[in-house]
């Protein structure tokens, strides 16, 4: 939801070489703020002439300091948590009483009206689309960030999380990119495991070079403690599994590394075992792009993490995350599905009642592509599409327990390549067996007590 202002300020010859103080009010739960002006020849360059108008802009937040400042050569500016235009603070959009600075530099005839127009967005709970595990130049990847963050925003992503081995350096050096959160993390890696660690810019002190669990243990604690979110990384992967014992602390569990394939099926299914027993951990999914194979092949943003957050801040994603409000789909473009109860969505506890229902919908259901619900008691709905069209179906919740849904479908090219890989790297037998059906979209589940 949007809401613009205008405010036209009057000025006179004699203020010029002067700033004057433009108030307007910031109301509450504005994501992201707008700020365009025009003027009588506001194309004039800012060489200083008795013929010209030249207006400058800046800005001051509702505590009178400075958010930054463009002079006369931007005509629009755009702040956000997440990004702000060049020569702008990236800061929250308080509520209160903020000021444009008018700066009165040059004015030809006896008095100009300046107009501006201010558009707030408000926040607004939606699913934003991101890859949470990604790596550039700063450890093994081949990108650097600025290209990842152009990758990201043509595939439609709205956040991505820089997770490179064992170093935060590059966290110091996340660039800016229009519509693009982009989230500090590390992935703490050792031979016997990997672990994301996300949102701080240094999530341990000291360094990642330990030889114990308890010790590596300790540096996931101390991330926690510092406001990490910990996700344990594609545990059961056949290249680098995770060898330790998997009884340590985690908010999340990376089940979709890459291309689905066969390791990952794995991974879901000890996770719905971990379900089943009662333990409540959010899956979701990363793409783990290093670079692209064969420069043909790539696989960036595949699987995309569907986050339900209010804004596109670092804060509500990763809050988001850690609250289970995910969908996992193939890439951020496929099929989506929608799982709710009331105004409660995946990740969700709801409170049991005669009437408590969840409608399932999936925003395209492919054809031969099959959708399956599951609760506590197992598969309770399977329809496999005859047509590609969107589908619906609501469920009575007649019990505590939780309901859970999911797409499946024939592995598609990316799949079979990825899975064909990881046989031929690790020497299996049967390096064309024929692979089953895998999973195309994946929720977290809604709780019911």
């Amino acid at each position: 939801m949007e809401k613009k202002v205008v405010i036209s300020f009057n000025i006179s010859k004699e203020q010029h070489r002067q700033y004057f103080k433009v108030p307007f009010d910031v109301p509450k739960d504005v994501e992201a703020l707008e700020i365009a002006y025009s003027y009588s020849g506001d194309q004039a360059d800012s060489i200083p002439s008795e013929k010209k108008n030249v207006i400058d802009l800046a800005l001051l937040d509702q505590n009178g300091n400075d958010v930054g400042a463009s002079g006369s050569s931007v005509r629009q500016i755009t702040l956000s948590e997440s990004y702000s235009s060049p020569g702008y603070k990236k800061l929250p959009i308080t509520e209160g009483k903020w000021h444009i600075l008018c700066g009165v530099y040059m004015i030809k005839d006896q008095s100009l009206t300046v107009t501006y127009t201010i558009t707030f967005k408000f926040k607004k709970y939606r699913y934003l689309k991101g890859d949470t595990h990604l790596h550039s130049i700063y450890s093994d990847g081949v990108k650097t960030m600025q290209e990842l963050g152009v990758m990201a925003r043509k595939q439609g992503l709205d956040f991505m999380i820089m997770t490179d081995h064992n170093s935060a350096i590059h966290n110091e050096h996340l660039p800016d990119i229009p519509h693009l959160n982009i989230i500090p993390g590390v992935e703490l890696t050792h031979y016997y495991g990997h672990v994301n660690l996300w949102g701080k810019k240094l999530p341990y002190k000291g360094s990642f070079a330990v030889n114990s669990f308890d010790d590596f243990k300790s540096l996931i604690e101390e991330a926690r403690q510092s406001g990490a979110i910990v996700s344990l990384n594609h545990p059961y992967c056949s290249l680098c599994p995770w060898r330790w014992d998997l009884d340590f602390y985690r908010d999340a569990i990376e089940v979709w590394n890459g291309p689905m394939r066969l390791d990952n099926m794995k991974t879901i299914e000890w996770w719905r075992s971990e379900l089943l027993s009662g333990k409540k951990t959010t899956i979701i999914g990363g793409s783990d792009y290093h670079f692209t194979f064969f420069k043909i092949f790539n696989f960036f943003a595949r699987p995309t993490t569907r986050v339900y957050a209010k804004a596109n801040t670092k804060e509500d994603i990763l809050d988001a995350i850690k609250k289970g409000r995910c969908v996992i789909t193939d890439s951020a473009k496929s099929s989506m599905i929608y799982l709710s109860s009331g105004h409660n969505v995946v990740g969700d506890t709801v409170k049991l009642t005669e009437n408590t229902k969840a409608p399932v919908k999936v925003d395209k259901l492919k054809k031969g592509h099959t959708l399956i619900v599951n609760n506590q008691h197992g598969q309770v709905f399977k329809y496999k599409a005859k047509k590609t069209a969107p589908f619906e179906k609501e469920f009575d919740i007649t019990e505590k327990g939780f309901i859970q849904a999911e797409i499946w479908r024939k592995p598609n090219l990316a799949s079979r390549l990825a899975e064909f890989g990881v046989r031929y790297v690790t020497k299996q037998k049967g390096l064309f067996k024929k692979i089953p059906k895998l999973i195309f979209a994946i929720t977290n589940p809604i709780y019911f007590e």
